[in-house]
C-alpha cells in the first residue's frame, strides 16, 4: 500500500481507497479513469499543434531574416552597379566589380530563395561576360575625365597600368591609342593657348601705352568680365572687341573732357595768382618790377622762358642738355645707357678736357647724394671733371661737398646761361 494524494483536496490518501475520507472525491472509479485518459490525449493533441506551430514560425523566423539579408545584398548590388557604370575612378571600378561577383555568390547561397527574374548563378555568368565591355567603357569615361580636367596623360596611363593584370591585349591597345591622342591634344592646346597668351600679352601691353587711367580700369573689368563671366555675350569674340573699343574709348573722352575743363580751372586760377603776385612785386619795388616784366626785356630771356625743361622727363632733359653742350662747342658728346651709367648720363670733351657729367631734372634744390655719385663716376670713367647739371639749385650741404671733392655745380643760372650762349639757339 502507499499514500497518494487527493485530486480534489490534496491531502494524502490510501492508493486501495475507493473515495477520499477527507472530501469523498472518488478514486478508483473507472470512469473518471477514461476522462482523465480523454484529457490527456486531447493535451498530447494539443501540444503536438503548439509544437508544429513553434516550427513553423521558427521557419518564418528564418526566412524572413533570410529575406532580410537578401535584400540588403541585393541594394548593395545595385549601389555597387550604379558605381561600376559611372565612375570615373579605376580603383572603385574594379574594387566594385569584385564586390559584385562576391555579393552574388553570397547571394547564391541563401537558401529558400525564389527569384522573379534572373537568379544569382545567371547574373554572376552574364557579368562575367559583359566585364570587357565595361572596362572599356570605364576606359573612356576616366580619360574624358583626365582631358576635362587638364590632367597629365601620364597621369591616365600610370593609373590604368596598375589594372593590367585585370585587361587583355584588346584594352592595353586602346589605352595607348587614347595616351598618343591625349598627348597631342595637349600639345596643341598648349601651343593655342601659347599664341594666345603672347597675343593678349601684346594687347595688353599696347592698351597700357595707349590708354588713360579709367580706361585702363575698365579695360580690366572687362577682361575678367570675359574669362569669369557666365553669359555666352562674353564668349562672342566680336562682341568682346567691340566692348574693349566702345567702352575703353568712351572712358578715355570723358577722362580727357574732365582734365581739360580741371586744366583749364587751373589755368584760371594761376592766372589769378600771377596777377596778384605781379601787383604785389611791382608795389614792393617799382623799377625791379619794370626790369622783370616790362617791354624792354632782352631777347635772350624771352627765348630762354620759352623753353619748358622743367617739365621734361629724365631721359628728355640728358638729351637736351646734351645737345645744349653740342652748340656749345662740346664736343665727343656722348648719352650715357639708361642700366649701369654709374650716375653719369653724359660725356663731353672741350679744349682738352673731359667731362662726366650727372644731369638732374627735379622740382626741388639737389642734394649732396647727387655730388658723391659724380665724383664716383668721373673715377670709373676715368674723366678729368665731374659736373652735376641741374634745372634747379644746390642745398649748402651740396655746395660744401662739392668744393670738397672739387665737383662743378652747373645749376638753373649756368643752364640759361648755356642755352642763351647762341642768340639763334632755339629760336
Amino acid at each position: 500500500m502507499s499514500l497518494i494524494k487527493c485530486p480534489e483536496c490534496g491531502k494524502e490518501i490510501s492508493n486501495l481507497a475507493n473515495s477520499c475520507p477527507y472530501c469523498g472525491f472518488p478514486i478508483n472509479d473507472s470512469s473518471f479513469d477514461k476522462e482523465i485518459q480523454t484529457i490527456n490525449t486531447g493535451v498530447q493533441e494539443v501540444n503536438a499543434d503548439l509544437q508544429e506551430i513553434n516550427d513553423d514560425i521558427d521557419n518564418l523566423a528564418i526566412a524572413y531574416e533570410n529575406l532580410e539579408t537578401a535584400q540588403g545584398i541585393i541594394n548593395s548590388l545595385t549601389e555597387t552597379a550604379n558605381i561600376i557604370n559611372n565612375t570615373v575612378n579605376p580603383t572603385e571600378f574594379f574594387e566594385g566589380y569584385d564586390k559584385m561577383y562576391y555579393l552574388l555568390g553570397k547571394l547564391e547561397s541563401i537558401p529558400d530563395i525564389e527569384y522573379s527574374q534572373q537568379p544569382p548563378d545567371e547574373v554572376r555568368r552574364e557579368l562575367m561576360g559583359k566585364k570587357k565591355l565595361a572596362i572599356q567603357e570605364m576606359i573612356g569615361r576616366y580619360y574624358k575625365y583626365i582631358i576635362s580636367k587638364n590632367y597629365s596623360i601620364d597621369t591616365f596611363y600610370n593609373t590604368l597600368s596598375k589594372y593590367y593584370s585585370y585587361m587583355d591585349n584588346e584594352h592595353k591597345t586602346y589605352i595607348k591609342q587614347l595616351c598618343e591622342n591625349g598627348r597631342k591634344n595637349q600639345s596643341d592646346n598648349a601651343e593655342k593657348i601659347r599664341k594666345f597668351k603672347n597675343f593678349y600679352l601684346n594687347f595688353a601691353y599696347i592698351a597700357n601705352r595707349i590708354l588713360l587711367p579709367p580706361a585702363k580700369i575698365v579695360f580690366i573689368v572687362w577682361t575678367l568680365l570675359w574669362l569669369f563671366g557666365t553669359s555666352s555675350f562674353f564668349k562672342d569674340i566680336p562682341y568682346i572687341l567691340f566692348g574693349y573699343i566702345a567702352f575703353c574709348g568712351i572712358a578715355n573722352i570723358i577722362y580727357i573732357s574732365n582734365k581739360k575743363r580741371y586744366l583749364e580751372y587751373k589755368m584760371k586760377i594761376t592766372q589769378k595768382k600771377i596777377k596778384r603776385l605781379k601787383k604785389l612785386a611791382q608795389q614792393a619795388d617799382p623799377v625791379a618790377y619794370q626790369r622783370e616784366y616790362g617791354d624792354n626785356r632782352s631777347q635772350q630771356t624771352q627765348k630762354t622762358n620759352t623753353i619748358n625743361y622743367d617739365y621734361m622727363n629724365g631721359h628728355q632733359f640728358e638729351y637736351f642738355c646734351a645737345d645744349v653742350l653740342k652748340k656749345n662747342n662740346f664736343t665727343d658728346v656722348e648719352v650715357t645707357q639708361g642700366s649701369g651709367d654709374h650716375g653719369i648720363d653724359i660725356l663731353a670733351q672741350k679744349d682738352g678736357i673731359t667731362y662726366a657729367i650727372q644731369c638732374k631734372c627735379y622740382s626741388s634744390n639737389i642734394g649732396n647724394a647727387a655730388i658723391q655719385q659724380a665724383h664716383t663716376g668721373k673715377s670709373l670713367y676715368h674723366k678729368d671733371i665731374a659736373v652735376v647739371l641741374t634745372n634747379r639749385y644746390f642745398t649748402p650741404q651740396a655746395i660744401e661737398e662739392a668744393n670738397t671733392l672739387g665737383v662743378k655745380l652747373w645749376d638753373r643760372d649756368k643752364l640759361n646761361a648755356l642755352i642763351n650762349t647762341n642768340n639763334n639757339l632755339y629760336r
